[in-house]
């Protein structure tokens, strides 16, 4: 039953990820989307740090049960806040009530238009590529910390190094973003690449190892700011959100 909850839980929770991003740009204008999607990122990474610290300790003194009901009820707290205060543009349309056979019917028509808009952006193919590789580094990372990792306490601070990079990643992203995109990227890729090398080759030293690999991320973390203000500048706002959800469906079937 846990197992069936954690899915569940997941789900949603990836769910809300495009809806975020497509939000954005119709909140703020298009010069501060790169400010507040590294607002967004370095909030993320300050809050994932901060909880990865103390989840061991709250773990031990309210218990693991206790901890999912406070999860729940902080999600249901978000959800009420955004339903009272949040107010965006809506077309009157979108507010006639459908019937559900009828709304899914409009969903795949309009997940198919989607996919048709999406496929004749050219610069879409190369962003996909481009995120495409970045996943693969990020699985690949992911997947090799319980390898690197001797002890359950090592773990958790490779863990944080990787909050840490991409905490410090969000925060400069916003000063990058003036530079050109594709030197950027370049100079990003290889830093990445060149950290990861010297964490693993170093890993006899484990605190210039952490080092470097919270470089890496921070590398990674800069990218993937620029490239989803990429995304929300260039799909327009009819297709935004299905192209976000698609963007992130085709890299977890993607991930290895």
């Amino acid at each position: 039953m846990l197992l069936f909850l954690i899915f569940w839980a997941t789900l949603l929770a990836e769910l809300s990820y495009p809806t975020e991003s497509a939000l954005v740009p119709d909140l703020v204008s298009e010069s501060e989307l790169h400010k507040v999607n590294s607002i967004f990122s370095f909030t993320y990474s300050g809050l994932n740090l901060l909880a990865t610290a103390v989840a061991g300790t709250i773990v031990a003194i309210i218990g693991v049960g206790a901890i999912f009901s406070v999860n729940a009820g902080v999600f249901l707290l978000t959800f009420l806040l955004l339903r009272i205060f949040l107010r965006l543009p809506t077309k009157e349309k979108l507010m006639k009530p459908k019937k559900t056979s009828s709304f899914f019917t409009q969903y795949r028509k309009e997940l198919l238009q989607g996919f048709s808009y999406i496929s004749k952006l050219k610069i879409m193919k190369k962003l996909l590529s481009v995120f495409i590789l970045i996943n693969l580094l990020v699985c690949i990372s992911l997947g090799l910390l319980p390898i690197l990792s001797k002890t359950p306490q090592e773990y958790s601070y490779w863990s944080a190094s990787v909050s840490i990079g991409i905490l410090i990643g969000g925060l400069v992203a916003s000063y990058l973003s003036r530079f050109p995109l594709r030197r950027l990227l370049v100079i990003l890729f290889f830093i990445a690449g060149v950290s990861w090398l010297c964490a693993v080759l170093m890993i006899s030293n484990l605190f210039f190892a952490l080092a470097f690999f919270s470089i890496a991320w921070g590398a990674i973390g800069v990218s993937g700011v620029l490239l989803q203000t990429i995304l929300q500048v260039n799909l327009s706002s009819e297709y935004r959100g299905r192209g976000l959800t698609l963007v992130m469906a085709i890299l977890g079937s993607l991930s290895p």
